[in-house]
């Protein structure tokens, strides 16, 4: 049996400033490869969207 999870926040991103903010982090970290979208390009997936799950503190 796994233990319960463990909630950190109730808060998450919810603006759409932060929303904004958090887009354009996300693809500067895109552009400077760093967020493993060449290991998606080389296991053949080459269009669609990508949904970001879990962007908390890590």
């Amino acid at each position: 049996m796994t233990k319960p999870r463990v909630i950190e926040t109730n808060e998450g991103i919810q603006s759409e400033l932060t929303v904004d903010i958090f887009d354009r982090f996300a693809r500067c970290m895109r552009d400077k490869g760093w967020n493993n979208v060449d290991s998606f390009i080389k296991a053949g997936i080459t269009k669609g969207n990508v949904l970001e799950i879990g962007p908390g503190p890590g």
